[in-house]
């Protein structure tokens, strides 16, 4: 027998309470889905659970960040309503708490995991990559309870851990208790209200891709196919020519910082074929007075965060105060290195830089008018 809107309010409290994250959204409950849409109802199946609108909403003065539409004549019992609450705000917005590109990520983590077991999706066929990509997220929220993660040890670094693996480095695919472990961590922060809607509507639009895309390569696969590409072609940044007394001249450096490139980053940037050295994010260029021109590609870069810096706490898990009453903050190591992607120009894609100034090579010559022997 369907639920009543009193049922159905009591039992979405009840939600709130466990992940009251969720009251950043406002819920829609009507009869059937042609009180909640209108003549739009045509557009969505009539046996619809729920759904879940990433765009502001107003209500009585107030601003939420989205809204989930419930139509109570579909739904068996509160049980039945309590899966699709998982399904719309843990799964749907919970995905949008990562920042675009992170959801970018996701998603492609996701897709590129299709074949392997637990991770296919069950009644999205025939749709896009990425919508079946969200709903074999969404479908995994659907079982999740508050006790499995509240509480728990670790869960936020086990589903950082996962996300860096499958997501962002890419280094082996997701499998379902990877999945586990991100949903895991998306609701924790869900539960305390340290996650919040990055991604909306507008940005949504760029997820849309044709159904024969495969997912984004991982970072260090392109730079080695650029590199493959280079060497065969005898353009890779070490057969290139040089010019005489121009030391370093071509090493990747930001000038902002005065530090240098390294590693990957460093092959990946010289192989842009740039003649200046100098590489800056959008916002040091601004910082600085230039400008990005419009219409210029960016290059990524990654990097990694080995420590931090956090409130030093005493035995009993109380923040150590110094003399002045403010937390002692110590560096500690991370038991799970985390890694991090920026984009970055060339000098010569931006205008208002100073020219690059190159250092005369002098030689300092020393004649020896009498050898000793040995």
């Amino acid at each position: 027998m369907p639920i009543i809107q009193a049922e159905a309010q009591a039992a979405t409290l009840a939600f709130t309470r466990d992940y009251p994250g969720a009251l950043e959204l406002i819920y829609h409950f009507r009869e059937s889905t042609g009180e909640l849409y209108g003549h739009r109802a045509a557009e969505v199946p009539a046996d619809l659970k729920g759904g879940y609108l990433s765009k502001e909403q107003i209500h009585n003065g107030r601003s939420y960040r989205g809204r989930v539409d419930v139509p109570l004549g579909n739904m068996d019992d509160a049980a039945d309503l309590l899966v699709t609450l998982r399904h719309e705000v843990l799964g749907h917005y919970g995905a949008n708490t990562f920042a675009p590109a992170e959801k970018r990520a996701l998603l492609d983590g996701i897709i590129a995991a299709r074949e392997q077991p637990g991770m296919k999706d069950r009644r999205y066929a025939g749709t896009s990559m990425d919508v079946r990509a969200e709903e074999v997220w969404a479908l995994h929220c659907e079982t999740l309870a508050p006790g499995q993660h509240v509480g728990q040890a670790h869960v936020r670094e086990r589903g950082e851990q996962s996300f860096m693996e499958t997501c962002i480095a890419r280094v082996r695919p997701m499998q379902s208790a990877d999945l586990h472990n991100i949903v895991c961590m998306v609701a924790d922060g869900l539960h305390d209200r340290s996650r919040t809607q990055q991604t909306f509507p507008q940005i949504n639009e760029l997820f849309r891709r044709d159904e024969t895309m495969e997912p984004k390569k991982p970072f260090h696969e392109v730079v080695a196919e650029k590199l493959i590409e280079q060497l065969k072609a005898g353009t890779a940044p070490w057969q290139r020519p040089w010019e005489p007394g121009e030391p370093n001249a071509y090493l990747p450096m930001n000038p902002t910082t005065g530090k240098r490139y390294k590693g990957i980053n460093a092959i990946h940037l010289m192989a842009q074929g740039r003649s200046d050295g100098r590489w800056m994010t959008y916002k040091q260029a601004a910082a600085v007075g230039a400008q990005v021109r419009k219409g210029e590609k960016g290059t990524p870069v990654q990097y990694w965060k080995f420590s931090e810096e956090q409130n030093k706490v005493d035995e009993s898990g109380r923040p150590v105060l110094n003399a002045k009453g403010e937390p002692v903050k110590e560096t500690v190591q991370l038991e799970r290195p985390r890694v991090f992607f920026a984009t970055v120009f060339n000098a010569e894609q931006i205008d208002g830089l100073p020219p690059i100034q190159k250092k005369e090579q002098t030689w300092s010559v020393r004649r020896v008018d009498h050898a000793r022997a040995w």
